[in-house]
């Protein structure tokens, strides 16, 4: 959730307002000029997720009273990244292809940041496709998107392809590591078990936020025949120790203190994190990114199986 707020505001502050000195336009800008500076003010005395409401639900107003200003396809674009962060790809696709498609003028940044939502939503829907094509059309010199979001794009289409192994259905890619107990992990060794690989830090928030869950998951199903192997993309080997200890995590880590380019994070194309995946009794990839009850309960139905 915190890093739904962050995108959000983030997009808010690039995304100008353009004025084309009509008078829908005019009152547009003003008008969304007012709702950003609600947003900002009622940022830090709301809750996360009361926030999130009434932005998706204001957004939406403005969206209907301003069609067609350059305004409401600002604010469609913020509104695509809140669907997409809440699970709700189809809403977010929707979204990006009423902005793509309208007539308003729309600056080459906001423009990028549109087509990297898009591109990555359908990467969250496995339409690899779909995807490819939106980042290749950020990452071409005329795109006019800033040198971040390209760069982005490009490393995105150099991953493409791990990205397709990996969807739900497909064998786990198999790897054999070093764990911090000095003795190897080799991923075909869990063959016959349910086994969650987690992608995490020490200085992630929504990781830390999800521990305790993750740690009853594991209490409640070790005996089972559930597993996991924890793959830390730290660099601190220090606050990693201390954290260990300090949980009392009992089950296998990786650590080679390379942060974002862990040797295993490359080789599943992680670029965010807490990135997860659980792979049924044969190594076979079954879901991906759950957390709270949704982990527990797809933990049970492998083990039934």
């Amino acid at each position: 959730m915190n890093r739904i707020i962050s995108i959000l505001f983030l997009l808010l502050a690039v995304m100008p307002i353009m004025a084309a000195g009509q008078d829908a336009e005019e009152e547009a800008r003003s008008q969304y000029a007012a709702l950003i500076a609600e947003f900002e003010q009622k940022r830090s005395s709301m809750g996360q997720a009361e926030l999130i409401r009434m932005a998706e639900e204001k957004l939406s107003s403005f969206v209907q009273r301003f069609p067609g200003t350059s305004s409401s396809g600002s604010a469609r674009v913020v509104l695509a990244q809140i669907y997409s962060n809440t699970g709700r790809g189809n809403e977010a696709v929707q979204e990006l292809n009423k902005y793509l498609a309208c007539t308003c003028t729309k600056q080459p940044m906001e423009l990028g940041v549109a087509r990297m939502i898009l591109g990555s939503t359908y990467l969250s829907m496995n339409m690899f496709d779909e995807a490819e094509i939106q980042f290749r059309e950020i990452a071409s010199a005329e795109s006019g998107a800033d040198p971040k979001t390209k760069q982005s794009a490009a490393m995105t289409l150099s991953q493409i392809n791990t990205l397709k192994k990996l969807k739900i259905g497909n064998p786990a890619i198999d790897f054999s590591a070093t764990a911090v107990d000095g003795k190897k992990i080799d991923l075909k060794q869990y063959r016959g078990k349910v086994v969650l690989i987690d992608f995490w830090a020490t200085w992630c928030s929504p990781c830390r936020a999800e521990m305790p869950n993750v740690k009853r998951v594991y209490a409640e199903n070790h005996g089972k025949g559930f597993d996991i192997i924890g793959i830390s993309m730290d660099e601190s080997r220090e606050k990693f120790d201390n954290y260990i200890k300090e949980q009392k995590i009992e089950w296998r880590q990786v650590f080679d203190g390379k942060g974002w380019k862990a040797e295993l994070g490359r080789l599943y194309a992680v670029s965010s994190i807490p990135s997860t995946l659980i792979l049924d009794r044969k190594g076979i990839i079954r879901y991906k990114n759950l957390r709270g009850n949704e982990l527990g309960e797809a933990v049970k139905i492998l083990l039934d199986e």
